[in-house]
């Protein structure tokens, strides 16, 4: 509730305090997603390297407790903070790995909030035809699924279509994200990867 607010400090403060109660019960699962939480409340107050550690964390965890589910999840996040930061070639092997690991647990929507990240990242190395396609592909499996997007994702896709913008016309992006509309979510990937 307080990270929904826009609360993120009190929102951190509440997530040490959940991963020291959760800590003490030794419950691997809730540990990592309060981990997980407080380096998203890190991250959302502008603490980038504290955000980074605690998802680097969270990937050892979670590889060691057996849980792919959190470590596709901050492989995610850690691929998205290199990419935002300019270094796409240090983020994609993370999404790489990320994105096979939700597509083997058949987490569509998380598979669908990484192709986003590959559009920016592959955008950023203008391989802009690709990048909209798959924006197209991610667009029609969420229609499918009927999910929305919440906000930072709908800001990756605009910041990408941006970038694109230079490269194409309006119609050309419009087409070639329709060309991406056909795709199958697991072509998607194989594009992607």
């Amino acid at each position: 509730v307080a990270a929904e607010a826009g609360e993120f400090a009190r929102g951190r403060d509440l997530f040490i305090e959940a991963l020291a109660a959760f800590r003490a019960e030794e419950d691997s699962h809730y540990t990592l997603l309060a981990l997980r939480n407080q380096a998203w409340m890190e991250y959302e107050l502008g603490n980038q390297p504290g955000a980074t550690a605690l998802h680097e964390e969270v990937v050892e965890l979670a590889r060691a407790a057996g849980n792919p589910r959190m470590e596709a999840s901050s492989l995610g996040a850690l691929a998205e903070y290199r990419i935002l930061d300019g270094r796409p070639h240090e983020g994609l092997p993370l999404l790489v790995r990320s994105t096979r690991m939700f597509l083997e647990l058949a987490e569509r929507i998380e598979v669908t909030i990484n192709l986003r990240r590959f559009a920016h990242a592959l955008v950023n190395l203008h391989q802009t035809d690709t990048a909209i396609r798959l924006l197209g592909a991610a667009d029609a499996a969420d229609e499918e699924m009927g999910a929305g997007r919440v906000a930072w994702v709908r800001d990756l896709e605009e910041a990408a279509v941006a970038m694109a913008a230079r490269e194409m016309d309006e119609a050309t992006l419009a087409r070639v994200r329709d060309e991406g509309r056909r795709l199958t979510l697991a072509d998607a990937v194989e594009l992607a990867v």
